[in-house]
């Protein structure tokens, strides 16, 4: 089978996980004797090829006002103008179409499509290509892509939200199969009745194996701090401030914060100035496996709606356990007193009350560890190829059925 997945960035330009998802997908159907095509975009003027681990990748010049993963601020009507491009945006859709008509792929798999927008779901359908959908984040919903607002979470879209997304609502009629990465992302679509045709809906987690040798290998002296962890992009929904300011309210010899990851310049700076403590070291980039396994603990301090984030897959598959706020599809892997603990709230004082736990009773944090290593988020990597692999044949067999009955012919 050949697959087109369509995603706004790819190896090696990366933001956050839904990059290493796709990337992860992507070479494991190659893995699976299946051809995979990605499509994708990169701040450049012309298009380019490239194959990258077995993946032929097609890289698309940006069609809009600015680059939007610079490290920079855009005025509020430059910004304006290039959410409403984004909205709809035919020129995009041109470049994936000629990419598909030589491709010739049996189904489309789109994930984020920031910077692609929804017309390539129009292109596609013209083009009698069945469409799966995988939900990775709120674009369709919020512009932002995060349904997050002057610092909480909005149960359904902002005025201002709703003239993008009408056409990202109105569009999703031609995807033929959604798949959240959580239930609660999904469910969150299907409530604002997204995907109306849709003749498969699930959740289908991330797929992730471990690198060998990437077991916990902190000991289980109780005389030491507890070694807590924060890893992904720094900024304000990702509560990372919350936990610097829990942490604050912890005796400062009892625990030891790591922060792994970046954000933009002005704020990762205004943090490091902010919490300069001797028992808080930021890291930067980190690598994530050997960053995981030198932890007690991995907190996941979200503020937002987060559908599932990939590091708390990969921090209870090499064994750490993981404290979580209560939102979004987090509380779906982490078992609150099993493989992890479940915040009462987002704000510093529910984190810190988590935390002390663990510093006051390290059986807790002994059971927490064996529930991470007995019980992975997810089947691997194969599995969640396996499941997709179903997805796109049930896909590819009911519109092979629609398109016969229509009176078109598919690209295959």
């Amino acid at each position: 089978m050949k697959v087109v997945l369509v995603n706004s960035l790819y190896s090696p330009h990366f933001v956050g996980g839904a990059e290493r998802s796709v990337q992860a997908l992507a070479e494991g159907l190659v893995a699976e004797g299946h051809q995979a095509v990605v499509v994708s975009t990169a701040d450049q003027l012309e298009s380019s090829e490239a194959e990258v681990n077995g993946v032929a990748v097609h890289y698309l010049p940006y069609k809009n006002r600015y680059w939007t993963y610079a490290d920079g601020q855009a005025n509020a009507l430059v910004k304006a103008a290039w959410h409403a491009r984004d909205s709809y945006n035919r020129a995009m859709a041109e470049e994936v179409s000629e990419v598909v008509r030589r491709e010739r792929p049996d189904v489309a798999h789109t994930n984020n499509l920031v910077g692609m927008s929804v017309a390539v779901w129009d292109a596609l359908h013209r083009l009698g290509v069945p469409i799966v959908h995988t939900l990775r984040d709120y674009y369709l919903i919020c512009p932002k892509s995060t349904m997050y607002s002057r610092g909480t979470s909005c149960d359904r879209p902002c005025l201002g939200c709703v003239p993008f997304a009408s056409p990202r609502k109105s569009t999703s009629r031609h995807v033929s199969a959604v798949v959240g990465v959580s239930q609660f992302i999904l469910d969150k679509h299907l409530r604002l009745r997204y995907f109306p045709q849709a003749n498969q809906t699930l959740a289908i987690r991330t797929g992730y194996d471990p690198t060998p040798g990437t077991t916990p290998r902190r000991d289980q002296n109780s005389s030491r701090p507890l070694s807590i962890g924060f890893l992904g992009l720094l900024s304000p929904n990702k509560g990372i401030e919350e936990l610097l300011e829990a942490v604050g309210r912890l005796p400062p010899d009892r625990v030891e914060l790591h922060v792994g990851g970046t954000g933009q310049a002005a704020y990762e700076a205004e943090l490091r100035r902010r919490f300069d403590r001797p028992n808080v070291r930021f890291h930067g980039q980190a690598p994530a496996a050997e960053f995981l396994r030198s932890l007690d603990i991995l907190v996941v301090a979200s503020r937002w709606e987060e559908p599932l984030a990939r590091v708390i897959i990969e921090a209870l598959s090499c064994g750490t356990p993981v404290v979580t706020t209560p939102r979004g599809g987090s509380p779906e892997v982490v078992i609150d007193g099993r493989n992890g603990l479940v915040c009462n709230g987002d704000d510093a004082e529910a984190i810190r009350h988590a935390l002390d736990r663990l510093v006051s009773d390290p059986s807790l944090l002994a059971t927490i560890r064996r529930g991470a290593v007995a019980c992975p988020a997810t089947d691997g990597l194969r599995g969640m190829v396996g499941r997709y692999v179903d997805v796109y044949e049930r896909t590819r067999s009911t519109d092979r059925g629609r398109a016969n009955s229509a009176g078109f012919v598919a690209v295959c």
